[in-house]
């Protein structure tokens, strides 16, 4: 019994003592597991970038990426917001900072950030243009007058984005990229924001990018978006989201700012949206391991043209915060960055193997499209030549947006063309007015309707009221969208007074009636070049100006064929700094067709602006006209003097500097004018010139001092929130006496 007890003491003893003996070890293995975890969470732990959204100021988050590569500290996964979202959209799929720089620098942001014409913040900010002429219009809705969603459509933000993200067209989910990427945006209907982290990256960067009364919104699965910034400005949950386990913010939004410092349209709007965005940024910010915050005061949302200056700001800020960021990450092991170039994937040329045309229903005959497009599947294009195609489609101004992507097709050597189409609203309501020394106080009232008889034909009607008293009615039809061609029919009926002179005094003023009929073709080539040839069907009466109404007594009958040509790149037309106008037109009239008159003219006038310095332009003009006779109705002859070109009689009444309007009086005539232009700042301007004419009743190129006729002008001009204002001082010599005159308001 006593054995059996030791036996089961010895057992139980020695399963103690080897208990015992392997519990250093039990406690040296769980201790490999915690190291082996630790490691494993180093070498896991991922960095995260957010870019905020602030205009021309988010160009500060490049300086930010080029500090960070060049430290080598890997960025993982980054979202954007709003112009963070272009700068992170670029470097998730390859672009390097480099690259980013370079695209900053040279892409003209003022031309990409509108539709039709270079813009400003000043221009955005007093009117809703259109055509440069009404100082609002307002858009039909549900044949109800309503305010515009939008001043810009987008469509030359969203080429650039095409462009750059075409070896991407194909990529739906975002994680996919070399680097993850979201986008957010503003749901327009809940205000809440949406992180996109898939979808078409085109169109998911233009709808964060979508500043609300400034670009149109944008559409994606039935859902309306505008700029994220208005709902997360700084968007670090969103990079959290994607997996980040240290997020670096670079933040460049708007501050609240003073009252007395709120001086736009656009300054209010962003203080509105920036109360709602503090509460926003306060709560990313507490989730931010590092909060870069570069000094970007001085700039605008608008000061795209100091790219580098605002990207040394993002380095400057970045180098600042390196010690904090280097300590942070020295705790954990980040993993290796995954970036992987997108210079390998690049592609100039597209082998285009199928087409669709979505959203063309009840709005263009796909025919006409095609046509248009000139594409014949299967074809090789440059990206260039595509570009140029779309935009030509989108120049006939019956699209608000054109986009498209590049899908490889089923055989995966060719790629299939998918065009997205949006029908552009063009009918509207319009007012302006103005005011000038010559034809005093004037209004303008118009209204534009479409597919009224015939799918998208168009009705303009204008009413000018004042001295001078013009009802327009204008019809077309697109006949072709490349190159783009209208029939056209114009019903005019107008007065107009025509000052009578007698050497140099004035005797009389004679109010010319007139009521025309006009039917044309018209040919729109290269985006800038019109040509239309047609016949105008004329009644006129001339009567004393007494009273102020039509009273057609004797009338006379003409009947013109006429051709002109149109030709134009300035980059603005009030205050040009480049560019050139050229207008030509000839027209003819026999009694052989029933025409009261025989004669035969050409007018014709060109301008260029050169600029000399940053600041400086020079301005040249070239005007002539041309009659077989000097026995001439009294409105064709030539009329020169004034400030301003007078709209009704085209390029028989010409402004001339140092003589009142009207004032020379020739059937024909050839001269120039060249005027020097100082740029005081944004909004004013300075100039001075001269011109010089010479005036006869029959063709000569003989210049004889009798005729000659010169002027000379001191002016200042400005842009204000009614239009272009100009003040000139001018005299026919600089030994005779000053006249001031006043231009205010758009011409019309």
């Amino acid at each position: 019994m006593a054995g059996l007890t030791l036996q089961k003491f010895d057992i139980r003893s020695s399963v103690l003592l080897l208990c015992f003996l392997f519990i250093p070890f039990l406690g040296i293995a769980q201790q490999d597991r915690q190291e082996n975890t630790t490691t494993k969470a180093q070498k896991e732990i991922k960095l995260g970038l957010a870019l905020s959204g602030g205009g021309a100021k988010g160009f500060a988050h490049i300086g930010v990426l080029k500090v960070l590569e060049e430290e080598g500290i890997p960025v993982h996964m980054v979202s954007g917001t709003s112009m963070g979202s272009i700068i992170g959209s670029l470097y998730a799929i390859g672009y390097s900072p480099q690259e980013i720089e370079e695209i900053a620098r040279t892409t003209n942001w003022n031309i990409l950030l509108n539709d039709s014409y270079q813009i400003n913040p000043q221009q955005i900010s007093n009117s809703i243009l259109k055509k440069d002429t009404y100082l609002v219009t307002f858009p039909f809705d549900n044949n109800k007058l309503s305010l515009p969603t939008g001043l810009i459509d987008g469509q030359n933000i969203s080429m650039m984005l095409y462009r750059l993200m075409l070896p991407f067209h194909d990529v739906r989910d975002f994680t996919e990229l070399p680097i993850p990427f979201s986008a957010v945006a503003t749901n327009l209907a809940t205000g809440k924001p949406k992180s996109f982290s898939s979808g078409y990256l085109p169109d998911v960067v233009r709808a964060s990018i979508a500043i609300p009364s400034i670009f149109k919104p944008v559409s994606i699965d039935g859902e309306t978006y505008i700029d994220g910034g208005v709902a997360r400005n700084i968007p670090v949950e969103d990079v959290e989201n994607l997996g980040a386990d240290f997020v670096i913010a670079s933040d460049v939004g708007e501050p609240i700012k003073n009252v007395d410092s709120l001086k736009t349209f656009v300054d209010i709007l962003f203080q509105s949206v920036g109360f709602h965005q503090q509460e926003s940024d306060t709560i990313q910010k507490e989730k931010t391991d590092i909060y870069i915050r570069p000094n970007i005061s001085g700039f605008s949302t608008f000061s795209y043209e100091k790219v580098d200056e605002i990207i040394r700001r993002g380095e400057q800020a970045t180098r600042k915060a390196l010690p904090k960021i280097q300590k942070a990450l020295a705790k954990h092991q980040t993993a290796p960055s995954e970036f992987k170039p997108i210079r390998s994937t690049r592609q100039d040329t597209i082998l285009v193997s199928s087409i669709s045309l979505n959203n063309l229903t009840g709005l263009v005959q796909q025919r006409q499209v095609f046509l248009g497009l000139d594409i014949q599947p299967p074809e090789t294009l440059t990206l260039s030549q595509l570009e140029q195609k779309i935009n030509q489609l989108y120049a006939s101004g019956l699209f608000s947006q054109i986009s498209y992507r590049l899908q490889k097709d089923q055989n995966n050597k060719g790629s299939h063309l998918v065009l997205e189409f949006q029908h552009k609203e063009q009918e509207y309501a319009g007012f302006s007015m103005r005011y000038d020394s010559q034809y005093k106080a004037a209004l303008l009232f118009g209204a534009s309707f479409t597919d009224n008889i015939f799918l998208n034909d168009r009705l303009t009607m204008q009413l000018r009221a004042g001295e001078i008293l013009e009802l327009t009615a204008d019809y077309s039809i697109p006949t072709s969208l490349v190159p783009l061609t209208h029939m056209k029919t114009r019903f005019n009926l107008q007065r107009s007074p025509i000052n009578y002179y007698d050497q140099n005094q004035a005797l009389s003023s004679i109010d010319v009636e007139k009521l025309s009929f006009q039917p044309s073709f018209t040919m729109r080539f290269w985006q800038q070049v019109d040509f239309e040839v047609g016949f105008e069907t004329e009644l006129y009466n001339l009567n004393e100006a007494i009273g102020n109404t039509l009273v057609f007594g004797n009338t006379t009958f003409l009947l013109k064929p006429f051709l002109s040509v149109d030709f134009n790149t300035l980059n603005r037309p009030y205050f040009p700094t480049k560019g050139q106008d050229l207008s030509l037109k000839t027209e003819i009239s026999e009694p052989g067709w029933g025409s009261s008159s025989t004669f035969f003219q050409t007018s014709g006038r060109w301008f260029s602006t050169i600029k000399l310095f940053d600041g400086v332009n020079i301005s040249n003009e070239l005007f002539a006209g041309y009659s077989s006779t000097s026995e001439l109705p009294l409105h064709y002859y030539y009329y020169l003097g004034g400030l301003s070109q007078n709209p009704v009689f085209d390029l028989k009444q010409l402004p001339f500097m140092g003589h009142p309007a009207q004032q020379l009086r020739a059937a024909n005539i050839k001269g120039l004018r060249s005027n020097l232009q100082f740029r005081i700042n944004k909004k004013i301007y300075i100039s001075g010139g001269m011109n010089l004419a010479h005036l006869a009743e029959q063709w000569t190129f003989n210049l004889d001092q009798e005729r000659l006729e010169t002027g000379y002008s001191l002016a200042v001009g400005a842009t204000s929130i009614v239009g272009p204002i100009e003040v000139a001082l001018s005299t026919p010599n600089l030994t005779s006496g000053y006249a001031v005159k006043l231009n205010l308001g758009y011409h019309f």
